[in-house]
């Protein structure tokens, strides 16, 4: 008798944060802005209310998040960012829109950025120089 074989379906594994990233692609539109020439603005990366385990995270955790995050989503560059200048090197280096970016949390400038309907996306306006790493997740760095 032959032995039965059995077909074991293993789950997908799905982006985390592609909703994220689909979502502020949707949201923030910069049409009009005219941003300082070196200057980039990121959307803060916050996570939804539950964490990987499935615990769910309180609010303060998403203040935390905005006010002390290092990891932001690229979604303007200004458009002398990250070209060599008489003050900055950057040695082939540069951060592109869609992409997830390092920084320290006191760098740059905060702001809500307020959509058409009136929700508010959490940014920050930082110098091409403040931008240490490009990251493919951002769950990297904590």
């Amino acid at each position: 008798m032959a032995a039965k074989s059995s077909l074991i379906i293993l789950p997908t594994k799905i982006d985390p944060y592609a909703e994220f990233i689909s979502r502020v692609k949707k949201a923030v539109d910069l049409t009009g802005v005219r941003l300082f020439p070196t200057d980039v603005i990121c959307a803060h990366v916050i996570v939804d209310r539950s964490s990987t385990g499935n615990i769910l995270l309180p609010d303060v955790n998403k203040n935390e998040q905005r006010w002390q995050g290092k990891v932001g989503l690229v979604v303007m560059l200004g458009d002398d960012a990250f070209k060599d200048s008489d003050t900055a090197k950057f040695c082939g280096f540069k951060a592109n829109i869609g992409e997830f970016v390092v920084y320290r949390n006191s760098d740059g400038h905060d702001f809500d950025y307020i959509q058409p309907d009136g929700k508010p996306v959490a940014c920050r306006r930082v110098t091409d120089s403040d931008i240490k790493m490009v990251i493919p997740r951002p769950d990297m760095i904590y």
